[in-house]
């Protein structure tokens, strides 16, 4: 076993990634569908939290772009802002046809129904970048689906890839809407590293969010995105976190931002 793939296997191993994969096992599709669907609709309008991840993401917001998990456009309009192209990826028949909609009015945005094993059969040309934001977490195979992004992704092009951070704050709320895991640093960069991905960048954010995370959903077991609370946080506390956090690099945070290069070596 190289180094890697036993780091990975130790970060697997934990007693918390076992537990949460039962309890996604057992939970209803359905029922996660819907309560995802809830949670995403009380942040649609976080228009300055979406915008800091998007400055954030910059230099991956460029080009022919993939977005696995589209959903219905929050963040594609605005990865359309700077990309040449958008292919928007989306398993749900609900929020494609919201993508559809988004298509009529922004060009450069192209709706695909469908999985990630489904697209990299259909594809016939390469991606210049790929981006997943608070995706990667609701997938259950997550290594599988990094290393197919590396074939998507042309050499030399990016995967940037937003996730929840840190496994002690897995609440009931992220078992409702469907999440397999929170990510640990050493657990990203194990199976980044396994699949032959370069690491440019692996750092957490927003670290008064954790905070507040445990506060409510972890301890008071609360739902984090319920509007008001939602509102006040994006319009009050995100400005804050967002200068703060380019001067300051923070132990922890509420999520991870991953950002990997497709080797050379892969063509």
């Amino acid at each position: 076993m190289d180094g890697a793939s036993d780091l990975r296997a130790r970060a697997r191993g934990s007693i918390w990634e076992k537990r949460r994969r039962e309890r996604a096992g057992r939970l209803g599709l359905d029922h996660a569908s819907s309560s995802l669907c809830e949670s995403l609709d009380e942040l649609s309008n976080a228009d300055n939290y979406y915008r800091w991840i998007a400055s954030e993401l910059s230099e991956v917001l460029h080009g022919k772009v993939l977005e696995v998990g589209a959903g219905s456009g929050t963040f594609t309009r605005l990865i359309a802002e700077s990309a040449d192209s958008v292919d928007a990826l989306e398993p749900s028949l609900d929020a494609f046809n919201d993508l559809q909609t988004l298509a009529e009015v922004t060009s450069c945005v192209n709706p695909i129904l469908g999985t990630l094993p489904e697209l990299e059969v259909n594809s016939r040309s390469k991606y210049d970048n790929a981006v997943l934001v608070n995706v990667l977490e609701h997938i259950e195979d997550d290594e599988t689906t990094l290393a197919a992004l590396g074939r998507l992704v042309r050499p030399g092009g990016q995967i940037a890839v937003w996730v929840p951070a840190h496994e002690v704050l897995y609440s009931r709320f992220d078992f409702e809407i469907g999440h397999y895991r929170r990510y640990s640093r050493r657990e990203l960069r194990a199976i980044t590293l396994s699949v032959g991905l370069d690491i440019e960048r692996l750092s957490f954010m927003n670290a008064f969010g954790a905070i507040a995370w445990g506060a409510v959903a972890t301890v008071a077991r609360g739902r984090p995105t319920r509007s008001r609370l939602a509102t006040f946080w994006d319009q009050r506390i995100i400005p804050i976190v967002g200068r703060l956090e380019k001067e300051v690099s923070f132990p922890w945070g509420q999520s991870l931002l991953l950002v990997a290069r497709v080797s050379e070596s892969n063509r």
